[in-house]
């Protein structure tokens, strides 16, 4: 039985998998470990902590072992939490075209819910799958940069920066938790632009 996560960040559950594990855009063609990577927030902190890895393990085994019943339980779960937010992934990743697939069913069928990926395998993948969720109105796809300075092409959702850098605000919307100039924000309050907006999410550097 798969089970969801709440990060104290986070306004709503959220769906986890073990990172680097189920991370396929966590290495370069080298198979080093990017930069961006190295850094990870999954890997540290509260995430070690065996009660997390343990449910984020027994997510990835049911997906291996069980995936004909995640959509099932999945809708199970989000229509229980009655809330129209959810974030997929605030650790691990989207590692195979099945999967993915089934993550489209459940987005197509909670059209009341807004639907959050975070991915470095959006070209790792079906790109077929990719464009049926994207195309749904529910569905905000992010697309993460390499960067760990602020870098960004056409095809990505978000990116990272360094504590007080500059961006194009026409552009780029810096998360405000661990902004600069409001360092003691700590969780996402009442904003949603990681949902809603067409700009590229730069999040501070950890």
């Amino acid at each position: 039985m798969i089970k969801l996560s709440k990060t104290s960040k986070m306004p709503c559950k959220s769906f986890a998998l073990p990172a680097m594990k189920t991370c396929l855009g966590a290495k370069d063609s080298s198979g080093k470990v990017k930069d961006v990577c190295k850094s990870c927030y999954a890997m540290k902190g509260s995430y070690q902590w065996r009660s997390a890895k343990s449910l984020r393990e027994n997510n990835r085994l049911s997906i291996v072992n069980e995936l004909h019943t995640f959509a099932i339980e999945m809708l199970f779960l989000l229509k229980r939490e009655d809330n129209n937010y959810f974030r997929w992934f605030d650790s691990g990743d989207i590692f195979d075209n099945d999967f993915l697939y089934e993550i489209y069913k459940v987005c197509k069928d909670t059209p009341n819910i807004n639907h959050w990926i975070p991915t470095k395998a959006r070209e790792l993948l079906d790109n077929d799958t990719w464009e049926k969720i994207e195309s749904l109105p529910n569905v905000k796809v992010r697309y993460s940069s390499d960067s760990i300075n602020g870098e960004y092409n056409s095809l990505h959702g978000s990116t990272v920066i360094q504590k007080g850098q500059k961006v194009n605000p026409d552009k780029v919307y810096v998360c405000p938790v661990g902004r600069s100039d409001n360092e003691d924000r700590k969780n996402c309050e009442d904003c949603r632009a990681c949902w809603h907006t067409d700009k590229v999410i730069a999040y501070n550097f950890h």
